[in-house]
């Protein structure tokens, strides 16, 4: 997944199903029913979200709740900045980019 694929993807089951299995650590993302309910809420709950967050030994979050937006980053890394319309959701993308930056430079 690029950047841009992570920054405009939703928040849906798919979507918890790579942070489960990329970052959580846990089952493979894939798309049998069964599995769904193993898999938290993580890009609609937000109590699932922060256990993401809580994953992280560094790990940066606001909101603007005038404008709707949300904003998370992990570490001082702002190639896993990124705002979206939810909390739960800014956590996941952050997340997934995190990933993605670490698979870029070597590190999983």
């Amino acid at each position: 997944m690029t950047k841009d694929e992570i920054e405009k993807m939703p928040a849906s089951r798919q979507m918890d199903s790579l942070v489960k299995s990329l970052v959580m650590g846990g089952l493979p993302p894939v798309g049998y029913d069964i599995l769904w309910d193993y898999i938290p809420h993580y890009s609609t709950d937000i109590t699932a979200a922060w256990q993401v967050a809580e994953s992280f030994p560094i790990f940066y979050f606001e909101s603007n709740k005038e404008l709707k937006e949300y904003f998370s980053m992990i570490g001082s890394d702002f190639e896993t900045a990124v705002t979206a319309e939810t909390a739960p959701l800014a956590i996941c993308r952050a997340a997934l980019l995190w990933h993605k930056h670490l698979a870029n430079i070597g590190g999983v």
